[in-house]
């Protein structure tokens, strides 16, 4: 597992080539990224060419499982129009996020079997792939596949 803990204001990009701006290319399924602040005002900005702001490379199979988003001000881009997950033709992306507030391009993947699972946070993006919301605020396109919402009911006594 890999935590990356935001602190202050950062930013990051890919400027050539396929390469996101943080790249994560899970092939065994075990391994995590895990994104978070310390505070809630840390903030990173992420640029990718033909590459996604965060997720795997650029027209290449491999896959983009278990980025886990949990607080942070991000705010994602690519020349390629993904901003977090992959822009592959062949495997799926899993993309869960708990908190934070995420700006910019789309989540999520062209590809079938792809999900954006969203349990927390402010999202403002466009959201590609079979998509669950279970919480949080969302405002954006959602696109392709099907989409589940899960309403929470409190019931007074």
């Amino acid at each position: 597992d890999l935590t990356l803990m935001i602190k202050g204001k950062n930013q990051l990009g890919v400027h050539g080539g396929d390469a996101a701006a943080i790249q994560f290319m899970n092939v065994t399924d075990s391994g995590r990224l895990v994104i978070d602040s310390e505070e809630p005002e840390g903030e990173l900005k992420l640029h990718g060419r033909n590459g996604p702001g965060i997720g795997s490379p650029g027209y290449n199979s491999a896959y983009t499982k278990n980025i886990y988003i949990n607080g942070g001000i991000i705010d994602v881009s690519s020349d390629n129009g993904i901003g977090i997950g992959s822009y592959s033709t062949t495997q799926p992306s899993e993309i869960i996020i708990n908190g934070g507030t995420i700006t910019g391009s789309k989540i999520g993947s062209n590809v079938s079997n792809s999900s954006v699972i969203i349990k927390g946070g402010n999202i403002r993006n466009e959201l590609i792939g079979e998509i669950v919301i279970d919480g949080g605020f969302v405002q954006g396109m959602i696109r392709k596949l099907k989409i589940l919402l899960a309403i929470q009911f409190i019931k007074q006594t």
